[in-house]
């Protein structure tokens, strides 16, 4: 599947970024000679902070096209095959494609800020008062999106059972049809415990961003970031499950490779 690699390479680019960003911070703790050298140049903010509202979308956009190819090779296994990867490029580009928008209009709507956003920064952060709310309506969408993802995701792995069920009761047998099955199986495997950790971990990251928002005028700008830091701790831990669920899957696969092997 084409949109897998997509969902690797999302949380590689963000990896990447992030540890240049405290790796140079690191070295600036050692080499400074002057207070200002700590800070950060605004077009180094936007690039640093580029994953990440990239990602925002992009990840559960992904997880939602992988859904409806998911349920597409289910319903219709012999177009399916026929056209092979078409579909998966197209959901590619077009996620691609609104994740930057997106990402384009929340730096737009910073850099507008002159008077939070006009000068480097030393504690980074992209909120102002012309992007808080459009974060905030992106945030709940993404959140509703992988809500049904992950009901959809319960509901194709219920209905591949009851296909597979008629099939064994059935005279025609479908080999790309019990082929798709197969593979769907597998792909649920690996995309419903993503999906389910991403839906409850990304909802306590959404209640605390939201209080933390509600009340970002009343507090220093140094200790908002502190929190909303602590804040992405939710998001990490989902990370750390995604690498523990891709390992045992690729595990998994080799397992059944070397048994089918023997």
């Amino acid at each position: 599947m084409i949109l897998f690699p997509n969902i690797i390479a999302l949380y590689f680019i963000q990896a990447i970024v992030w540890l240049f960003y405290n790796v140079r911070y690191k070295i600036l703790l050692y080499t400074y000679n002057d207070s200002c050298d700590l800070l950060t140049p605004i077009w180094l903010v936007l690039v640093i902070h580029a994953p990440y509202f990239i990602n925002t979308l992009a990840y559960p956009s992904f997880h939602f096209c992988i859904m409806i190819e998911r349920a597409r090779a289910t319903l219709f296994a012999e177009n399916y095959e026929k056209e092979g990867r078409l579909l998966g490029i197209y959901m590619s580009l077009f996620v691609w494609l609104i994740s930057i928008i997106y990402y384009i209009y929340i730096s737009l709507a910073a850099l507008a800020d002159t008077e939070e956003f006009g000068q480097p920064q030393g504690a980074i952060y992209m909120t102002t008062k012309y992007n808080a709310l459009p974060m905030f309506y992106m945030t709940i969408f993404t959140l509703i999106l992988m809500i049904v993802t992950t009901i959809c995701d319960w509901r194709i792995i219920i209905l591949n059972r009851k296909i597979k069920n008629l099939n064994k009761n059935s005279a025609k047998y479908s080999l790309s049809q019990n082929f798709q099955l197969n593979e769907n199986t597998l792909s649920m495997r690996l995309i419903l415990p993503l999906d389910l950790s991403y839906a409850l971990f990304y909802s306590f990251y959404i209640v605390f961003a939201i209080i933390l928002r509600a009340y970002k005028s009343s507090m220093p700008i140094s200790q908002y970031i502190l929190f909303y830091n602590v804040d992405d701790t939710f998001l990490f831990v989902h990370i750390a499950i995604t690498l523990i669920v891709y390992i045992s899957f690729i595990n998994y696969i080799k397992k059944c490779k070397n048994t089918n092997q023997d």
